[in-house]
């Protein structure tokens, strides 16, 4: 109990750091704490994902009220302790009711170890997350394979030139093209892959894993029209006289210059566009069996969200978001708030390669929060979700198997 509670007042003092509310004294005694190597770790991963958590409603009291009751549940439920349930009177208070529930997947992990260590039933594993690898297919339907490794300098066909340096596939116009013909590229990111490209016309692409891209190498006179399938950021070029258009499985998405994240993967019957900066108008609704949509056209500001969903009656609607949860992957962070196992594992077959599967269905339902690092170790992600005491799981090759507890 006593390692929960100094955590607790360690938890109180960074959201005094972060209010500007710390005392000398304070000061003194959280620069002890992160003293250790340990702990500084564990502040910085704090500190990246407080903004994350800190955006939205800060001030809402309701919200604040339910941090702390789920914060003192928590407890209760995991380590038989009880705590007085503080009244939220401060600022700084009001950080700390939003800053503990993140403790969920960073102090308490360290918390569970202290009171009930328990041998880790996860196999040791040599699956490794994903990296920068593509698949490009040319106009000719030649294939290359895309890598850090692979740096690369070819001409298309028309006089577009394009390069594979690092990370990044770039392409550029040439000033005198030998043909006006139409002339498309795709890129394709297998699982375990991601990558990023520069279009003809400036725009920026960040590919996540199990997605493909088709565009033109060099975009008509009238406009810029390529086509999703899976899961891309966009930072789209501005220019006011030709508009960009994404069309993907479900819309198509239309913008003049702007950032925004889709998601529109087939194995989901339900299609994410998240803006970032700017404006985009979501239109051209695919449905199933052509039934019309109570709203088949939106208008996103920063902020927004729309969500298309399949079903007996598809929908189309809009909701405000925190983008920074929805763009995270292309930082290299997973981020999750409150969301079911099975739409995590979801992501975790993508970026790292694996199959997994569920001895009970009720399992899918199991709510997570948290934010890691998509680039640790595959062990590191599963380990932290054991360590809620529910679930474990079974490694056999690139085979993932869930267990209840």
């Amino acid at each position: 109990m006593g390692k929960i509670k100094e955590n607790i007042i360690i938890a109180e003092l960074i959201a005094k750091e972060i209010s500007n509310n710390l005392t000398k004294a304070e000061l003194v005694r959280l620069n002890k704490w992160r003293s250790n190597s340990k702990n500084l770790n564990l502040y910085n991963e704090i500190l990246a994902q407080k903004d994350f958590e800190l955006r939205n409603n800060i001030q809402n009291s309701t919200n604040l009220d339910y941090e702390w009751k789920r914060f003192y549940q928590y407890t209760d439920r995991n380590n038989n302790i009880k705590f007085k349930r503080r009244i939220i009177t401060s600022k700084f208070m009001k950080y700390a009711a939003v800053i503990i529930p993140i403790l969920f997947v960073s102090i308490f992990f360290v918390v569970k170890n202290n009171f009930a260590p328990k041998e880790q039933k996860i196999a040791i594993s040599s699956i490794a997350p994903g990296e920068n690898r593509a698949v490009l297919v040319l106009s000719n339907g030649k294939s290359i394979k895309l890598s850090s490794k692979n740096k690369f300098d070819i001409k298309e066909s028309n006089g577009v030139n394009l390069s594979n340096s690092s990370r990044e596939l770039t392409y550029v116009k040439s000033k005198k093209l030998s043909s006006k013909e139409t002339i498309y590229n795709t890129i394709n990111i297998n699982k375990g892959g991601e990558y990023q490209l520069i279009l003809s016309d400036g725009t920026k692409v960040w590919m996540n894993s199990m997605s493909s891209l088709k565009y033109p190498i060099n975009f008509d006179q009238d406009k810029r029209v390529v086509e999703l399938k899976g899961e891309a950021y966009f930072e789209v070029s501005k220019d006011t006289t030709k508009p960009f258009i994404v069309k993907t499985n479900y819309y198509d998405v239309k913008v003049l210059g702007t950032s925004f994240n889709i998601s529109s993967y087939s194995d989901n019957d339900v299609a994410y566009t998240t803006l970032v900066t700017g404006k985009v108008e979501i239109s051209g609704i695919k449905s199933k069996g052509n039934i019309k949509l109570k709203n088949n056209k939106l208008i996103l500001v920063p902020g927004e969200q729309a969500v298309y969903s399949e079903g007996k009656q598809p929908e189309l609607s809009k909701r405000k978001v925190d983008v920074s949860k929805y763009t995270a992957w292309k930082d290299g962070r997973f981020i999750f708030e409150d969301e079911r196992l099975e739409d995590i594992m979801k992501q975790v077959e993508r970026w790292y390669d694996v199959n997994v599967f569920y001895m009970n269905d009720d399992l899918k339902d199991i709510e997570f929060r948290g934010n890691i690092n998509r680039y640790k170790d595959f062990n590191t992600l599963l380990k932290k979700i054991e360590m809620l005491n529910v679930v474990e799981f079974k490694i056999k090759g690139n085979t993932v198997t869930v267990i209840k507890k």
